[in-house]
């Protein structure tokens, strides 16, 4: 005999809630207040809670909640990372990209591409496609991986959001060819970032344009872009013995090298402006923060990102470089690995950061020979053990006052 749903108990709902599909699992708790208690809490003979599996752009694999997501007013999936296969065109089988928006009239999809060169938001046209020809990537365990994207124009965590960038995205094979020409030490990191900049924002005609001249690539850079450019096809950006997963006529390539023709830059793919904080490799930890607006291609006040300028402080000085003082605009962070597969950075990591810097090191007033302040990797751990304990005991308390909050409320039904 089925029980009425209004005299279900804890354990009742939590039974329901372990036979729901993982992509039904949000929209299940939203829906339900009763199963997402239940599901939260530790009850006799159950684990300890029910862990909610949403995948990321859930909402395509999931007709029910996409359909829920439409009544309650959910913004759309789109934008969303996919990777390309079955065209005719075959050089761009393989490649990543980004799906702009729904089918249009004609039944195809805009897609940016990964231009090859490491931008994240690259500025070449979209090209249109069949859905057919499109696999979005949704896993973070073997397609996606965490980064942060810092908003310009204000100052907050409310300029601060989680993001996921594909494991494969040339932005992790250029990383790992340029970390093959420079150590991680902040003294050697001077002249890949002074590279980084002489080439940024160039096209690939103007830096093939730039071999054979004395225009304004200097020697160095010339070097630094043809080897980049010899190198990049024997990179990996998964792990090296991963295996390929099968998927309907079409087989992701995590874990192999890309191939010389995906790693090939697309006719119009720009040298993305990639500096790699030398404050943070004082201390043992490899990121990179992309700028992804032209320097001064705003006002002055909505290109201000002073978290990005703080990223790149001189453990020397306490002072950021001239070119990070000013006309930032947004820009991403994520980690930087010489080799294996790409590493998620999440927001609470950031959060750390800026924690950290805006503490400890006083913005910067506790470095250099005046400020005393000595970077090392074991001072950065400790720190860092310190900000989440002070987290686990916030959301602690939070999660005291909320349970008190409900037994109030469950007690005047």
């Amino acid at each position: 005999m089925e029980p009425a749903v209004d005299r279900m108990g804890e354990d009742d709902w939590r039974c329901v809630m372990d036979h729901v599909l993982p992509d039904n699992q949000l929209a299940a708790r939203l829906a339900f207040t009763k199963m997402s208690r239940a599901a939260s809490k530790q009850l006799p003979g159950f684990r300890a809670g029910v862990r909610t599996q949403t995948r990321v752009v859930s909402t395509l694999r999931s007709e029910a909640l996409r359909e829920w997501a439409a009544s309650v007013g959910s913004p759309s999936p789109f934008p969303h990372w996919v990777e390309l296969h079955s065209l005719a065109r075959a050089s761009y089988n393989g490649r990543i990209g980004r799906a702009l928006g729904p089918p249009n009239d004609k039944g195809r999809v805009p897609v940016q591409l990964d231009g090859g060169l490491g931008e994240l938001e690259p500025a070449s046209k979209p090209i249109a496609l069949r859905p057919d020809n499109l696999h979005p990537l949704v896993c973070l365990d073997t397609e996606l991986v965490y980064a942060v994207r810092l908003k310009s124009g204000s100052i907050g965590p409310g300029n601060w959001s989680e993001v996921s960038v594909p494991r494969r995205h040339s932005c992790f094979a250029r990383e790992q060819h340029t970390n093959q020409l420079s150590g991680f030490g902040y003294d050697e990191l001077g002249v890949t970032n002074s590279l980084n900049w002489s080439l940024a924002f160039k096209t690939t005609d103007e830096l093939m344009a730039a071999q054979g001249t004395t225009g304004e690539l200097f020697p160095e850079g010339r070097l630094f872009f043809t080897r980049y450019m010899n190198t990049i096809s024997g990179l990996t950006t998964g792990p090296p013995d991963g295996p390929s997963r099968q998927l309907s006529r079409h087989t992701i390539l995590s874990g192999k090298p890309l191939s010389a023709v995906n790693a090939e830059p697309i006719a119009g793919a720009r040298w993305a402006l990639v500096q790699r904080p030398p404050l943070l490799a004082a201390c043992g930890v490899n990121l990179a923060l992309q700028r992804v607006s032209r320097p001064h291609s705003l006002d002055r006040m909505a290109m201000t990102n002073q978290p990005a300028c703080f990223l790149m402080l001189d453990p020397h000085t306490g002072f950021a470089p001239p070119n990070q003082m000013d006309g930032i605009g947004d820009a991403y962070v994520y980690q930087a690995k010489s080799s294996g597969p790409a590493a998620h950075f999440r927001l609470r990591d950031f959060e750390h950061i800026w924690d950290w810097v805006m503490g400890d090191l006083g913005a910067g007033e506790g470095l250099g020979p005046e400020g005393g302040y000595t970077l090392s990797e074991q001072a950065f751990a400790k720190s860092r053990q310190r900000f989440f304990k002070s987290r686990a005991r916030e959301a602690e308390g939070e999660s005291n006052v909320a349970g008190s909050f409900f037994e109030q409320f469950e007690s005047c039904d």
